[in-house]
């Protein structure tokens, strides 16, 4: 995931995206961001997170649009955005990386 200077998170992106999907807020987020991105990836939709030794990956599924934020031990960030996959698709997209 590149890096968006147009985005204030207020601390490192791992801790915020922690923050959206565990429903609380990190000390130093942003909590307008935190609120906003809950409404778009968060409120009606299926969430959760797998976490692994090399990887821990946010999912947010819905019927017509899927997202995965996925960080690593150095807190580098990815996203993969989807139409068509499912969810157990996706989990087998990242479980060898996890």
């Amino acid at each position: 995931m590149a890096a968006d200077r147009s985005l204030d998170l207020g601390c490192r992106p791992s801790a915020f995206f922690a923050a959206v999907f565990a429903d609380g807020a990190d000390a130093g987020c942003n909590k307008e961001g935190i609120d906003a991105f809950q409404k778009v990836f968060v409120e009606t939709k299926e969430t959760g997170v797998w976490s692994g030794e090399k990887l821990t990956v946010y999912y947010s599924i819905s019927d017509d649009q899927s997202f995965l934020f996925a960080f690593d031990k150095s807190d580098t960030a990815f996203k993969i955005d989807t139409d068509f996959l499912t969810k157990t698709d996706l989990k087998d997209l990242v479980s060898g990386a996890l």
